[in-house]
Formats: structure tokens, sequence, C-alpha cells
């Protein structure tokens, strides 16, 4: 499995490089892409059998990484473990059949322990070295952290083996049917989309049965599509060392059997019972979707049934929040598109709406039953050269995404798993979009292209939202004026590309503002309306070189200011990457973080050598292998793709990984 922190120049066109920065994860089931397969040798007449595997192996071990604060269990616990683990991909295909199979191994060499967290965090309290004598203060101190660090690693590196991906999958022109692991989206993602998410570390399938029909007439096209199953995350998280697991108590029927060989919750010496962190749930699907050239219609529905841990207290609920304590979340949606505006463009508007119902804790009032939401979505391209335009907008009122079933107080490296995902008109790597952000909304943005000549293009967007649900509350969604953050978010920018293709680069410019309609409270206790204010320079410069070498320079600088839960005075943060591609096998990087913010280390520096074995190197490899070695440090923090976020541990260590096709 590949999970960490990587910078690596991935070849896109000719000799041009992109640089990929963030978490990468090895191929998964359903519709990930596997390697080419070896094809048995077959006389005419039988069918053959075609065969593929990858093997992605890692081994991982993380020192210090400088985030220590006194009596923080958490920020100790994630230092001095080291993992290695194993993912292998297997594919077999039969005619209109094929089968999949990912086996997901993890075993932790190394890793705190108890009383190791409560002796580091007892030294500390005296400066750094442990006492010479102990008064009755320190004995109390140690035991009570000793007892917080045996809760926080109950369900941290443990070791576990097992399928976390497997599906059986018949496809036809007419009919395709899976049975198992598979990915699924309906339209943009507003009633529903399970699927992979690299750069956050997220492989979110549905395990149970999809079967789509499809009919075409005079081109038309039509397409039905029923689901049921059971929402799957990944199930460890070797970023943090934390395993999602879960007991017969929080397994539902379909659980029961779609759940098994996957990892369980185990007692410890302050739990008479296992503790679960992971309640399977149940989900219901279906779309009917029509297609020609000049228009797209679909009606889309799904229904999410919540499991809970059963007591003698009834069954309960991992979480309190809104969307994990709702027994049932109905949501269904329609959408409509004209893929063909004569030649010069396409539209596209989509609308759900959400109703969340039968709540299992007190995070509503005991006469409200139920909470429902819509949320309205449409985007207009229009192109006539040399312009391009570009306008998505949103209005979105109390519409959630589709949580995973976790509990966030023990797992909350999974809390930003989900299976739906409302579109945020914005570029996918924008992480300024806070708290509830997108769940009560409304706004969007205008994106012009325009190719001043050949080799030159320049590009501008203007971005307006009001969103009631960044700086209060987003379960109520008070649309009221005192609750609103107003936000203007506009970037210029540049592209060049040389003649031969092989030389190109980017530099862009941008403003985000970020103010709440009543005044809050800084951390010098000052009044103020700013929320948030950014000013960035996101740069990408790809130099073709000669003999198929390349250099690259990418960077992302920022100047910061925000008011809730920011340091005093505004702060410069950033990354920069150098990359060189040696031949068509080496690929070298440095990368260099800084950021000001008093909360953090001041930099962060690391470094990358990626091989790619040439073909015949090792005879029993017949597809694309590499290896990977990376050394350093990686900030952690926010990190966003498509509205996607999550909050990602420093590392700081070392991390080697193979990967290879067979």
């Amino acid at each position: 499995m590949r999970l960490g922190t990587h910078c690596r120049i991935v070849p896109r066109r000719g000799f041009s490089w992109g640089l990929a920065l963030g978490v990468s994860l090895g191929a998964g089931a359903g519709i990930a892409q596997t390697p080419p397969r070896a094809q048995t040798r077959t006389d005419e007449g039988p069918t053959p059998i075609h065969v593929s595997a990858t093997d992605t192996a890692t081994v991982i071990y993380n020192t210090d990484n400088r985030n220590t604060q006194r009596a923080d269990v958490a920020s100790v616990t994630d230092d001095g473990w080291g993992a290695a683990s194993n993912r292998a991909d297997l594919r077999a295909g039969w005619g209109q059949w094929e089968l999949g199979l990912t086996l997901d191994s993890v075993w932790f060499y190394v890793s705190p322990t108890p009383s190791d967290v409560g002796l580091r965090l007892l030294a500390l309290e005296h400066g750094g070295r442990l006492p010479q004598r102990y008064d009755e203060r320190d004995a109390a101190f140690f035991v009570s952290k000793t007892q917080q660090a045996v809760d926080e690693l109950s369900d941290r590196f443990v070791s576990w083996n097992y399928p976390a991906k497997y599906s059986l999958t018949y496809r036809s022109p007419e009919l395709e049917v899976a049975l198992g692991d598979f990915y699924a989206q309906f339209g943009r993602g507003l009633v529903l989309s399970a699927r992979k998410q690299n750069e956050v570390a997220a492989d979110q399938t549905i395990r149970g049965i999809r079967a789509t029909g499809r009919l075409r007439h005079d081109g038309l096209r039509v397409n039905a599509t029923g689901l049921y199953g059971m929402p799957n995350p990944l199930r460890i998280d070797t970023t943090s060392g934390r395993v999602l697991t879960s007991t017969a108590q929080s397994r539902g029927a379909l659980a029961t059997i779609a759940d098994a060989g996957m990892p369980t919750a185990v007692s410890s010496v302050w739990d008479d019972e296992p503790r679960p962190n992971f309640a399977p749930d149940t989900l219901y699907g279906a779309e009917l979707e029509g297609r020609s050239r000049s228009f797209a219609l679909s009606l889309a529905g799904t229904r999410l049934e919540r499991g809970c841990v059963s007591t003698a207290a009834g069954c309960l609920p991992l979480s309190s929040d809104l969307v994990r304590s709702a027994s049932t979340i109905d949501t269904f949606g329609a959408s409509a598109g004209l893929p063909d505006l004569w030649g010069y463009g396409a539209f596209y508007v989509e609308y759900a709406h959400q109703v969340l119902s039968d709540f299992r804790s007190s995070v509503v009032n005991d006469q409200q039953r139920t909470v429902s939401g819509d949320a309205w979505y449409g985007s207009l391209n229009l192109y006539e050269e040399p312009v391009a335009l570009t306008v998505e907008a949103k209005h979105y009122r109390r519409f959630y995404p589709l949580r995973a079933n976790v509990d966030v107080g023990h797992a909350r490296e999974f809390s930003s798993a989900q299976f739906s995902n409302a579109p945020t008109t914005m570029p996918v790597w924008n992480d300024t979009e806070f708290e509830g952000f997108n769940t009560c909304v409304t706004g969007g943005r205008a994106k012009v292209d325009v190719r001043v000549e050949r080799g030159v293009d320049v590009f501008a967007w203007l971005g307006r939202f009001h969103t009631w649900a960044e700086s209060v509350a987003a379960a109520t969604c008070d649309v009221s004026d005192e609750n609103v953050n107003r936000v203007w978010d506009l970037a210029q920018g540049t592209q060049l590309t040389s003649d031969d293709r092989q030389t190109h680069g980017e530099l862009s410019f941008g403003l985000r503002f970020d103010s709440t309609e009543r005044q809050v409270t800084d951390a010098e206790g000052q009044a103020t309306n700013v929320f948030y204010r950014e000013v960035y320079l996101r740069h990408d410069w790809v130099f073709g070189l000669s003999g198929g070498n390349a250099l690259q320079f990418q960077g992302w600088h920022r100047r910061r200011r925000q008011t809730l839960g920011g340091p005093e005075h505004p702060w410069w943060s950033g990354i920069t990457t150098t990359g060189f591609q040696w031949g068509p096998r080496v690929n070298l990087a440095l990368g260099l973080e800084y950021d000001q913010n008093p909360a953090f280390p001041d930099t962060y520096v690391n470094g990358q050598v990626r091989y790619e074995l040439p073909p015949g190197l090792v005879s029993w490899l017949t597809g694309p292998s590499s290896v990977t070695a990376f050394a350093g440090q990686r900030q952690g923090g926010l990190r966003c793709v498509a509205g996607i976020c999550r909050v990602f541990p420093p590392f700081e260590g070392v991390r080697a990984e193979f990967t290879g096709s067979f």
C-alpha cells in the first residue's frame, strides 16, 4: 500500500511533466485501473484467460514529528512507530467475467506503549527530564496519561491482514452486474459518490451488488442502475496507524456477511467489552439515465440506513452529530444537460432533496423528527476561439454529505470519509472552505480562458459566495444576516508552452477575502469582521532538456490571516519543490515547506528518488515496476481535493516502496 508523503514527476504528453505532492494509494478494486494483463496461450476456440497482479510493498518509519505538546497524549502517540505494509491486487478475466481481489496487510513492527507515553509526558512537565523523586501529583499525572494512552492506542498500531476489496463482474453491451466491491456515482455526486481520492488517502467502495441494464436505439441510450450494499471505506490508515474496527454488536444483517474477515475490535485492560469505532451502514440506490447527442436526463435516489451499537439501553450511534445520528438519510435527485449547445458549449443542472430522520441523539429537538434540505448545482461552458467561459453556481440548504459511520472521538482520521460529494465550484486544491461551508451556501464562480497567441494563454476567475455554516453551527443553516460570511475569491494567471511542447509553465496570483457580517474577536481581543484573508502565488515551470531529461520548479506561497483558530498576526506559509527527470527511468525531487505560524515548526525538508525498472530486468515482472525511497519531513494539516478534506499528521522519517506488476 503506497501511503505517505511523496513528490514525483509524472509524465504527461511528450516531455511535459507534472509534480504530484501529497499522499498516494495503490490500486483498489472495482473500476480501478489495472496493469496490462498477461494472456494465456490458447488455441482457437476456448476463451482465453487473462491474469494480472500488482503488488505494492512499503516500509515506513516515523520518528519524532515535532508536534509534541504538554499533557497532549495524541501528540506523543504519533512518534516512534514503524510499519511494513503490502497491497496485493489480483485480477483474472475470462470472456465477459472478471474477478478482482485486493489483500491488505500491515505489520507495525514498532510502536509506543502506554507507559512510554506517560513517562514522556511526565518528563515534559519537568522541563524535558524525568524527576529524581516523584510526588503524588507526578504519580496521578502518570496514571492519568497512561490510561488515556491505553484508550488512544486501543485501535492504533494493530497489525491486520484482511480482504480490503473483492469483486466479481459480468459485462456485456446490454448488462453489467458487479458483486462485491464497486465504485458508483450518480450525477455530479450530490446523491452518491463512492470513489477513490488518492490525494486524501481515500478509497471508498460499496460492498454488495450493482446491476446496470443498457438499451440503445437510434442514438438514444437508456441506462438503469440498481445497487444494494454496505459502504466500505479503507479500514487501515497507515499515515496514523489507526484501524477501523467493528464488533458483532455494531453489525447489521448485511454486514455480518459483507464484513467477514475485516478488522474487529479487541478488548483492553480498561474495557470489559471490545469497543467498535465503526458501524457498517446499509445503502440502497437507483438511477435511470437517458442520453442522446442533444440532451441528457437522469433520476437518482439513495437511502442510507445507519448502523448502530446494540446495548442494553438500545441501539446507540457512534457519534452524536446530525449526519451520523440520523437513522435514515434519503436523497433524491434529478439532472438535465445539453451536451452540445449548437457546437459552442454545454449546459448542466442538477437538483437534489435530502431528508434525515429518526435521530438517535439529542442533536435536534424532541419534536423535530426530520431535517430536510435541498441542493441546486449548475454549470455552463461556452467556447469560441480564442475565448472559453466556464460558469458554475450552487445553492445548498441543509444539504450534508453521507459521512461514513465512524466514532469521530476515537477514529478522527476517518471523519472525512464520505459517500456523496456536493460540487464546490472551486479548484480541486482549494482548502479555505472552513467548517460546514458547503452545507449552507449560495454562490458561484466564473472563469475565462483566452488564447493570446500560439503557446500563450491567460485566464482569470471571480468567485462570490454567501455561506451560513462557516462561523456558526453548520446544523442550523440559519440564513439570517448576522450568521453570514461573505466571500470574494479571484485569481489571474498565465500559461506558456513552447512550440515543441517540451517546456511549459503556469503562473497564477490569487486573493481570497472572507468576512463575517457580525464582528468576531481575534486572538488579541479585538473585534473585527475579518474571518479569513489570503494572498497567494502558485507556479509550475517545466523545462525540457536534451537527452529526454526535464527540470521542474513548482511552488505555492501564501500570506494568510485567520481570526478564529489562527495565530495573532498574519503569517507566511508555502511549499516549493524541485524535480529532475533523468532519462526515462530516474526521477529525483527535493521539497521544502515553511510556515511562520508559531504552532508549527518553521521548515520541513524532504527528498525522494524513484527508479522505474526496465522491462526484462526481472523475468517475473511483466508490467510497469518501480522502486521509491523518501527521507525527510512533511508538514501535517488540512489537505483537500474537490471539496473532500482531511487533516494529516506531520511526518518525519523514511519510507521505501516497491511496486511490481506481474
